[in-house]
């Protein structure tokens, strides 16, 4: 699909679960989880965004493009995505701008990302 493989993974994991959902159809389908996301668990994903390194950040920053540019077909080279507020330490985006595949996408890639900060903490304590 592109050259982002996480990204890739975790869509087609996406894809695969909103069938299951929705029982049938494919990718290209908008697949609207938003009844997944309430206030409650948005407020939750942001927790839980806040949690994460440096790293993590700058991965769900690549996962917002990716989403922005493959599966919106927008351009990322003229727009940053969503209408962010930029800030002194970057974007800051508003949860309820983004799309909730996007979120489900995101939600999606936190603990593994958790998961590897946790094996680098192992490995080097």
């Amino acid at each position: 699909m592109n050259s982002f493989p996480l990204f890739d993974q975790l869509y087609q994991q996406y894809c695969s679960s909103a069938k299951e959902r929705v029982g049938g159809g494919g990718e290209g389908h908008d697949f609207d989880s938003g009844s997944l996301f309430s206030d409650d668990r948005k407020m939750e994903l942001c927790q839980r965004i806040k949690s994460l390194n440096d790293e993590g950040h700058e991965m769900i920053f690549m996962i917002l493009l990716c989403y922005f540019q493959w599966i919106e077909k927008g351009s990322t080279m003229t727009v940053v995505p969503y209408h962010p507020k930029i800030g002194k330490l970057g974007y800051r985006y508003d949860i309820d701008n983004l799309p909730s595949p996007l979120l489900q996408i995101i939600w999606d890639f936190i603990p593994l990302h958790r998961n590897k900060m946790e094996d680098e903490h192992q490995r080097y304590k």
